[in-house]
């Protein structure tokens, strides 16, 4: 199975393109419901249903909330693993999270 790195802008994208989904994704992600998907410059950060975030991506300048492999998603710990989170946004090389 071709490895991918999901982390560039257009990883979602990639997801699709290549019809084939790297096992972490299958495992960690793909079946959680989502509810909003943000890109940064090198790094994405999803929204579920139940308001966890998780993150995959280059991880320079801590952009991931977490620790880590880059390109597996994982939840976004710190104060934000236990808060519920209502809306995501990122950039370049930040993300931001809006919380009840």
């Amino acid at each position: 199975m071709a490895r991918q790195h999901f982390g560039a802008a257009g990883s979602i994208f990639a997801i699709f393109q290549y019809g084939s989904i790297v096992e972490s994704f299958q495992s960690n992600l793909w079946s959680r419901p989502s509810c909003q998907v943000a890109c940064g410059g090198l790094h994405t950060v999803a929204l579920m249903l139940d308001g966890r975030l998780w993150s995959w991506g280059c991880n320079d300048d801590e952009v991931l909330g977490r620790a880590g492999e880059e390109d597996v998603p994982m939840q976004v710990g710190g104060a934000l693993a236990s808060a519920p989170v209502l809306m995501v946004s990122v950039g370049d090389n930040h993300s931001a999270a809006l919380t009840r």
